[in-house]
């Protein structure tokens, strides 16, 4: 057709004669996005609105801390919570990929086929309930040999308890940490969840910890799953920590590994505490501010509520005080309960 428009002939005479629409002859495709326009603009709680080019710099200003490694779920929980954005998780996606904010693929998991063992999870309903423990290993390139890492995580609210960190780490080791962290604990029920590694196996321990009133339950050998949030901790610690940095001795671990705990405990967001750090869902727990919710297979799930204090969430045998848990998180406190 274009052939006869250079020839002089008329377009609605050619359109009419080859029956073709006007509508499909002077369509143009669009070249931007489909969609309304973005805004470029992003509003505060308070009412005001700055731009997107300040938004994107708080998120590249987060994501250069030394252990972050969020998504764009977590940035924008961060951003709502700290920056006071009224912001979605759709426009903190777009804007991280726009400006490669975003994380590196994980790598594949292998086949996708393979059949998978879904167990009971422990869902603990206060803090020292449920403890899950175990070993990770961290290279010292300086020293051409690999560190242990002895960890502790509370279910209830993902807290990073004391740790061991060593060349080896033998049954004394595991012993030694168990008196330190739950020595203190009195007329408190708790389940130490772990693998079974021979430190963990061995009688001595098994004596000390019925001495204590610390029931310790076994995953089934070769089944890593049922000890889910310990693994999913060493995940973390290995993209967030060891993945950052190349260690050249034992002390300089230890140091990194004392700033990361401090970090985790009270900064890092987690999905399982209402997108609150540890140690600050904790605190909100203990003014009433945390409800719970079950799905429709008996998952619980924590929500923040809006309407101030719940009622407190302690029993009449157990009453956690916040202050001496954030300070040595050993220790008891015991007001009077009504």
């Amino acid at each position: 057709m274009e052939d006869f428009r250079k020839k002089g002939h008329p377009a609605g005479l050619l359109m009419r004669l080859l029956e073709l629409p006007r509508s499909t002859y002077y369509y143009k495709a669009g070249t931007g996005l489909p969609g309304r326009k973005a805004s470029g603009f992003t509003a505060l709680k308070d009412g005001s609105i700055i731009p997107d080019v300040k938004v994107t710099g708080w998120m590249v200003e987060l994501l250069g801390e030394e252990f972050v490694d969020y998504g764009y779920r977590k940035v924008t929980e961060w951003l709502c919570w700290k920056r006071d954005c009224v912001i979605n998780h759709k426009k903190v996606l777009r804007l991280m990929r726009e400006h490669g904010l975003m994380l590196p693929p994980k790598a594949d998991g292998g086949n996708p086929d393979r059949r998978r063992i879904v167990e009971k999870v422990p869902q603990p309903s206060r803090p020292r309930e449920v403890v899950e423990l175990d070993i990770k290993s961290v290279r010292v390139h300086g020293q051409n040999r690999n560190a242990l890492v002895l960890n502790f995580i509370d279910l209830f609210h993902r807290e990073w308890l004391p740790y061991y960190v060593g060349w080896n780490i033998r049954q004394e080791h595991v012993m030694a940490m168990v008196k330190k962290i739950f020595g203190d604990l009195k007329n408190i029920k708790l389940r130490l969840r772990s693998d079974n590694g021979s430190q963990f196996i061995a009688l001595e321990l098994a004596e000390l910890l019925t001495s204590m009133g610390i029931e310790h339950e076994f995953i089934r050998p070769a089944s890593p799953e049922q000890n889910a949030h310990i693994e999913s901790f060493h995940s973390v610690m290995q993209r967030a920590m060891v993945r950052k940095h190349q260690f050249e001795t034992l002390e300089e671990l230890k140091e990194v590994l004392a700033r990361f705990r401090q970090f985790y405990n009270h900064e890092r967001l987690h999905g399982a505490t209402c997108f609150r750090p540890p140690m600050e869902f904790l605190r909100l727990y203990n003014a009433g501010m945390v409800q719970e919710k079950f799905d429709h297979r008996n998952r619980r799930k924590f929500i923040l509520s809006k309407e101030g204090p719940l009622s407190p969430p302690f029993s009449e045998h157990n009453c956690f005080s916040l202050n001496n848990i954030i300070h040595n998180q050993l220790s008891l406190h015991e007001p009077k309960c009504k």
